[in-house]
């Protein structure tokens, strides 16, 4: 289904990247073959809430990831939380010695954007950079051109959990 879907929307693997949790990945069974499939067909992966779920060494070095998402509870404590403080730059030494792109979720102030910067973090996501919007105001028009159209997602296409997703990209490949 997954490549159908691919074949369909004419998307390039490469502009595809699923967010997956320590958590999910622990749930489904054979989650590191399904993983290293999508790999190969060229979606990448990020491994979401870093820091928050079973952070196992063992399990980031065999997870076919190419980032880590810094979960928000530990940025909001940047300048005011020199614990949170100690875990992004913990976190940042390690993704980067093991080649992984960081991003930093719920940036809300320019000194958490400031301080993420100074540790060389790839992107960040949060209020401060920009709100959220509705799904109509996000959506492609003349005047805004997306990357790629996507078709909207129609409840064919929304699985009702992570495990269920990763369930069916298995299914899927």
């Amino acid at each position: 289904m997954l490549l159908e879907i691919i074949d369909e929307t004419g998307i390039e693997p490469a502009r595809l990247k699923l967010e997956i949790t320590e958590s999910v990945v622990m749930a489904v069974d054979d989650a590191f073959s399904l993983l290293e499939r999508l790999r190969k067909i060229g979606i990448s992966l990020a491994l979401d809430d870093f820091g928050t779920g079973y952070s196992s060494l063992s399990y980031l070095k065999m997870l076919p990831v190419q980032q880590l998402k810094i979960d928000r509870s530990f940025v909001i404590g940047i300048g005011t939380n020199p614990e949170d403080e100690a875990i992004i730059r913990s976190v940042m030494a390690l993704a980067q010695s093991l080649d992984f792109e960081v991003v930093a979720e719920g940036v809300e102030t320019r000194q958490q954007l400031d301080c993420l910067r100074a540790q060389s973090c790839d992107e960040a996501q949060g209020f401060f950079l920009a709100p959220p919007v509705e799904a109509a105001a996000a959506r492609p028009s003349p005047a805004r051109p997306a990357l790629v159209a996507m078709p909207p997602l129609d409840e064919q296409h929304v699985l009702p959990s992570a495990a269920q997703a990763l369930d069916g990209l298995a299914a899927a490949l």
